[in-house]
């Protein structure tokens, strides 16, 4: 039966394209979160297409996702920083990698190991029940609604393709079809996509291994075994030369092989449960390393994996289906949870493709303890279960929406990890509630005080609400322990400058750009810095350099004018506060700066404009006002001076007293002076 010519597969794929879109209509709102704006926004290779036109990038699969990445450039070409889009591409894949689940599960079902008639009879809903299931499992939640997870996903999706074709070619070579080569080479490319979408994807060969073993059989009912025997022997040839020569990869150095093997025996029970009992679903499951290899838990833990491997051996000849779902499961959970050490150690999205392995152990049981009763009530179970399923996705995408809810939801599960809370405290940053966010960094300290981004927020804030000395204390712990930020000096740096520690400010600065001379801020900060000091010179050259490289051009400029004022060179500072406001004419400081040279050199009528100018585009440049009122002293028009003066006077501009009383006398006499 050619395998797109059912018509039931169209209404496969209506019922998954419905019911998806119902299940995950709430996440098209949904923000980005965690490294979401970080990967996104803030990549190179996002905001410009034609990185992709570098080899390198496609090559480096042990440094790139070119393909996942590919997708999210292409997204941001269209959508920019709009969710929608984004959302509307991860659900399209999951639907597809569902659908895909579907015909591979199809196809494996025309193996001649499945005799029971009853089976063979409903195979056809089997699959379509089980590929349902992993549509709306809300342990998919996390690949689908969280955007950056588009990797797992997508790398998901052509694995399924890849196993599905790798399928289709062993069956139609032992069927005597000449398109065996066609599906080969679809199953290597769909391979090498998974590969290039996420790197765990590398597994795909020993899928295809797996499915030779459990359903590819001869015309005498038999395995090939020397096929097996020799695909296993690559698989471990090549894991042995990894090994050996100290290529076998790892994300960090902080846990140990052994450590994170330990810990994995735990962490995939917590999958597991998660698998069959959806509740207490987190975005940061507190789960502590290992750091014993005798303890209870571990031992406990690792005897239980021993049980379901060696319970999967057992099952192979009379419960096939679970059977391979157990080893379907340990396979593709494998790069993440053996011993390639990643910092966080458990993570729902990398449960993406080892559901389904779960799924078909649940679908398999429920059909055959179902056998004495109607399909019927096999459906209805199974619908029941699908609805149950779908409504907890449905609620769990709700916990999406925003950064807050996702963070709340992980504070309270997690009471005693740090990062919920730091997360919350940068949420609250967000909304401008420097209280809300100071609570939560004091409350990640309390919990962990090696927890060093906490100081760094927690230093910002105080700066801000302008408790010098404290943000000065914080950021300096900060710096201690994490010394590569560069930004944290130029912090530091102003704060010292509040401080009046001005040699001090330009010894961080100047530390910050022995590390990166590009950092154009710094330029500016301590070209400010100089300034305080009366080192006009070579303030200019630092406003000069920050200008050069793009950085705040204007305030360069403008800043540069100010210093040419006071080494009394006026039509270099009247050039650059020109070219300031050339570069940003919205610059007030910039308009007032100018009216006031032209004011020093009586051209009165452009002062005035510039006074003017200042004034509309900011009412609170002060200055703008006593300068503005000066000149409409000189014109005589005494009334708008007396305002103006009066205006800068309460903001706390200096104004002579004598300037004050002549004006109030002037108007008093109700002169008019010209």
């Amino acid at each position: 039966m050619h395998l797109f010519k059912t018509r039931n597969t169209l209404f496969v794929i209506l019922c998954f394209v419905i019911l998806g879109t119902l299940i995950y209509s709430n996440s098209f709102k949904a923000h980005f979160q965690l490294d979401d704006s970080y990967q996104i926004i803030k990549q190179e290779d996002v905001e410009d297409l034609s990185a992709y036109g570098n080899i390198n990038k496609w090559i480096r699969i042990d440094k790139y996702r070119p393909l996942a990445k590919l997708t999210l450039a292409i997204n941001y070409g269209i959508h920019g920083e709009k969710v929608f889009g984004y959302h509307l591409l991860n659900l399209i894949i999951h639907i597809l990698s569902s659908f895909f689940v579907y015909l591979l599960l199809v196809e494996l079902f025309r193996s001649p190991v499945f005799k029971n008639e009853r089976f063979r009879a409903h195979s056809r809903l089997i699959a379509f029940f089980c590929a349902l299931l992993f549509l709306a499992h809300p342990l998919q939640t996390q690949s689908v609604t969280y955007i950056i997870q588009r990797m797992s996903s997508l790398a998901g999706m052509f694995y399924f393709l890849s196993v599905l074709s790798y399928v289709k070619a062993r069956f139609s070579f032992l069927e005597g079809n000449r398109r065996y080569l066609m599906w080969i080479v679809v199953a290597f490319l769909s391979g090498m996509a998974a590969l290039l979408s996420k790197q765990n994807a590398v597994t795909f060969p020993v899928a295809w291994l797996l499915v030779e073993l459990f359903f590819v059989r001869s015309k005498e009912n038999k395995p090939f075994k020397k096929y097996l025997i020799a695909g296993f022997s690559i698989v471990v040839l090549v894991s042995a030369l990894i090994i050996l020569t100290g290529n076998l990869p790892r994300e960090t150095y902080k846990i140990g092989r052994i450590e994170y093997l330990f810990t994995q025996f735990r962490v995939l029970l917590k999958y597991l449960q998660l698998s069959l009992i959806p509740f207490g679903q987190n975005i940061d499951h507190d789960i502590a390393v290992s750091t014993t290899y005798t303890g209870l838990r571990e031992i406990l833990s690792l005897l239980a994996n021993l049980f379901l491997i060696v319970l999967g051996v057992l099952l192979y000849k009379k419960q096939r289906l679970i059977s391979f779902g157990i080893f379907w499961f340990f396979l593709t959970v494998s790069i993440t949870s053996s011993v390639i050490p990643i910092s966080d150690v458990i993570f729902e999205h990398r449960m993406y493709v080892p559901l389904l392995g779960i799924m078909l152990i649940i679908v398999s049981l429920v059909f055959q303890l179902s056998a004495k009763r109607s399909i019927g009530f096999f459906s209805r179970l199974m619908l029941l279960l699908f609805v149950f399923y779908g409504i907890l996705s449905f609620a769990r995408n709700e916990v999406w929406e925003t950064r807050y809810s996702l963070w709340s939801d992980a504070a309270q599960k997690s009471p005693n990890l740090p990062r919920p809370k730091q997360n919350l405290g940068n949420s609250a940053l967000e909304k401008g509630d420097f209280q809300g966010a100071m609570k939560w960094f004091n409350e990640v300290i309390r919990l962990d005080s090696t927890y060093h981004d906490a100081y760094f927020n927690r230093a910002n804030i105080k700066f801000h609400l302008k408790d010098y000395k404290g943000a000065e204390k914080d950021m300096e712990r900060f710096i201690v322990k994490r010394p590569e930020v560069v930004v944290a000096y130029d912090i530091l740096g102003k704060i010292k400058m509040h401080l009046g520690e001005h040699d001090e400010a330009i010894r961080l600065f100047n530390r910050l750009l022995n590390k990166d001379s590009t950092f154009g801020l710094a330029y500016i900060n301590r070209g400010k810095a100089k300034m305080y000091l009366n080192r006009y010179r070579p303030a200019i050259s630092d406003f000069l350099k920050a200008a050069e490289l793009g950085v705040t051009v204007a305030d360069a400029y403008n800043f540069a004018g100010q210093c040419y004022i006071y080494i009394q060179q006026p039509e270099k500072a009247l050039e650059f506060f020109s070219r300031a406001i050339e570069a940003n004419p919205a610059l007030a400081r910039a308009y007032f700066n100018r009216g006031y040279l032209f004011t020093q050199r009586k051209e009165i009528e452009r002062g005035l404009q510039d006074f003017n100018r200042a004034i509309q585009l900011d009412p609170k440049q002060y200055p703008a006002y006593k300068g503005r009122g000066i000149i409409f002293y000189w014109k005589g028009q005494y009334e708008q001076a007396y305002h103006d003066l009066l205006t800068a006077r309460k903001a706390g501009v200096d104004i002579p007293e004598d300037l004050m009383q002549d004006v109030q006398q002037k108007l008093a006499a109700g002169s008019e002076g010209e």
